[in-house]
This record gives C-alpha cells, sequence and structure tokens, in this order.
C-alpha cells in the first residue's frame, strides 16, 4: 500500500500494526491521505460536528446501548456511536 502526502509514516504505523477482523468498524482520524486495501469497504465519511453553546445533538453507544447529549463544542463521533433522535412529550415541545 503507498500513501501519499503528510502523515504517511504515522498512518502506517496506526493502521497496519492493528489485527482487525472481518466486520470490525474503526475510524482512521486527522487530517490523512487513506488509501484502503481491495479488502476493506468504506462505510462512510464523518466530520466534525460544530456546535454553539446553545446546540446539542444525542449520541447513542452501540457497544453499551445508552445515550447521552453532547452541547456545546465540536464532537466528531467514535466508531462505535452513531447520531440518534429523541422523541419528546408534546408538553416539552411546547416549551
Amino acid at each position: 500500500m503507498e500513501m501519499t502526502s503528510y502523515g504517511a509514516d504515522v498512518l502506517a504505523s496506526c493502521v497496519v500494526d492493528q489485527v482487525r477482523e472481518p466486520g470490525d468498524k474503526w475510524i482512521v482520524y486527522g487530517p490523512r491521505n487513506y488509501v484502503p486495501p481491495v479488502e476493506v469497504e468504506v462505510i462512510d465519511k464523518i466530520v466534525e460536528i460544530p456546535l454553539d453553546t446553545n446546540e446539542g445533538v444525542y449520541v447513542k453507544d452501540n457497544n453499551t446501548g445508552s445515550v447521552r447529549a453532547v452541547c456545546g463544542e465540536t464532537y466528531m463521533l467514535k466508531s462505535y456511536e452513531e447520531l440518534t433522535e429523541i422523541s419528546l412529550p408534546a408538553n416539552v415541545k411546547a416549551i
């Protein structure tokens, strides 16, 4: 696998040295060029979510099933997380 641009040595060490099993989901973080081998399927490209002090998102941890709110910071999902929606009762929406 040939890599160009900056960070190629760092990327090679953080991706190749780890053992990956079929079905594992993982993320390559940072501003890097990544050329996946034929065996790797790129499922999604994610970006950071910039949130203002009054903004927030709900993040679900797929390992534990817990949902938490992230507010007022720039956040990037991890490989085991996904954005989720929570349905609020009508009286809470009215407030």
